[in-house]
C-alpha cells in the first residue's frame, strides 16, 4: 500500500501507485502523503453540522504537448474527422525534418488558405523547431534524429480545411525500424501506422541519390514495398507517395540532368511495378529546408500537404473482404 492519496477522486495514485495523469507523485499538486492529509483535516474549522460536499471529477486535462501514444491517437480517430501520415524512410532521409516543414509552414502564413487549429504535440514541435532558429545559437539549422529506442509516436496537428477542422496524425518512428523490416516478420506485425495510414510516404533521400549510393537507395524502397505487399500490409485500397527530399542538392548538381531523368524513370518503374497492388500511388520533389539559393526551402511542401488532406478514393473496395474500419489503429 502506497502512503499516497490523490484529491482527484479519478485518480487511483494510493492503490497503483500510478499518477492519472502520468506524473511522479512529486510533480502533482493534487497528491498528498497520507500524513499531510490528516494535518490538513486538523486545520479545517468544523461546523455544528457537517455538511457533505458533493466532489465533482476533474473531467478537464491539459495534455502535456509530448508525442502522442498509440492509445492517445485512437482517442483523436474517434474524435471526428482525421488523416492517419506514415512517414517512411531510412534514417537522415529527412522524415522528422519534413514533418516540421508542415508545422513551420503555418508560422510563416496561412498555408494555401488553410488555417493553423491547435496541435497536441505543441512542445514536441517547439523543442525539435529550436536546433533550426537563431535562438539556439548554431551556425546552420539542424533537425535532432529519432532515436532507434524510441517506440512509434505520432505528432498531432489540426487544420481547417474549407471550414473543416481535419486531426492529422504523422508517424514519428527511428529509420533503422524501417531499414530491418524486410528481415524481421514481428517489426512487419508492429506497423501500426502504415496499416491504419491513409496515405504513406516513402522518402528517397536526395542527398543519397545525387552520389555513389543511388541504386542502393532505389533498391532498398523496393525492397521495404514488396514486403510490405508481400505482408499484406499495402494493398488495393492503399495510398502511397514517393517524395524525393532535399531536392535542392540535385539543382546546380554538375549530372543535374541526368539525375532528374534517373528520378523521374524511377518513379515510372515504380507506377508500373505496383499499379495493380497500390490503388493511388503519386511522386513529389520536396526541399524543405533548402541550402540551395536557387531554390527556397519549402519548396513542393504545400502540394504535398494539400495531397495528404484528401481522403482515401475508396471505389475498388470489396465489401466482401474484410471491412474497412478508420476509427481505430489494427493491432
Amino acid at each position: 500500500m502506497n502512503n499516497f492519496k490523490c484529491s482527484n477522486p479519478v485518480c487511483k495514485i494510493n492503490e497503483t501507485g500510478k499518477c492519472v495523469e502520468g506524473l511522479t507523485p512529486e510533480e502533482c499538486s493534487f497528491v498528498l502523503l497520507n500524513d499531510e492529509e490528516n494535518d490538513c483535516q486538523d486545520d479545517e474549522v468544523q461546523d455544528e453540522e457537517i455538511q457533505e460536499v458533493e466532489v465533482v471529477p476533474n473531467d478537464t486535462f491539459v495534455h502535456r504537448g509530448n508525442l502522442l501514444s498509440l492509445d492517445s491517437a485512437t482517442k483523436i480517430l474517434m474524435s471526428g474527422e482525421s488523416r492517419v501520415v506514415a512517414i517512411v524512410g531510412p534514417q537522415e532521409a529527412g522524415k522528422t525534418t519534413l514533418n516540421l516543414s508542415f508545422y513551420e509552414s503555418f508560422q510563416q502564413n496561412q498555408f494555401g488558405g488553410r488555417k493553423f487549429a491547435g496541435s497536441l504535440s505543441l512542445v514536441t514541435y517547439e523543442k525539435l523547431c529550436h536546433f533550426s532558429r537563431i535562438a539556439s545559437g548554431q551556425f546552420t539549422p539542424d533537425t535532432p534524429r529519432t532515436s532507434v529506442t524510441d517506440d512509434l509516436g505520432f505528432m498531432h496537428l489540426a487544420v481547417q480545411n474549407d471550414g473543416i477542422t481535419v486531426d492529422l496524425l504523422i508517424s514519428d518512428r527511428a529509420g533503422e525500424f524501417y531499414s530491418n523490416i524486410a528481415n524481421s516478420e514481428e517489426s512487419c506485425k508492429n506497423l501500426y501506422e502504415i496499416i491504419r495510414a491513409d496515405c504513406s510516404i516513402f522518402l528517397v533521400d536526395g542527398d543519397k541519390f545525387s552520389s555513389d549510393e543511388k541504386n542502393g537507395i532505389k533498391q532498398d524502397l523496393l525492397m521495404i514495398i514488396d514486403t510490405l505487399i508481400d505482408e499484406k500490409i499495402l494493398n488495393n485500397h492503399s495510398k502511397i507517395i514517393v517524395v524525393l527530399t532535399k531536392y535542392d542538392r540535385l539543382i546546380g548538381h554538375q549530372s543535374e540532368g541526368n539525375l532528374l531523368k534517373d528520378y523521374e524513370e524511377f518513379c515510372e518503374f515504380i507506377r508500373k511495378r505496383y499499379q495493380s497492388d497500390i490503388q493511388e500511388i503519386g511522386f513529389s520533389k520536396v526541399a524543405a529546408r533548402s541550402k540551395n539559393s536557387a531554390i527556397e526551402s519549402g519548396y513542393g511542401v504545400e502540394e504535398l500537404f494539400s495531397e495528404i488532406l484528401k481522403p482515401r478514393i475508396i471505389e475498388k473496395y470489396n465489401s466482401d473482404h474484410e471491412i474497412l474500419h478508420d476509427r481505430y489503429f489494427y493491432k
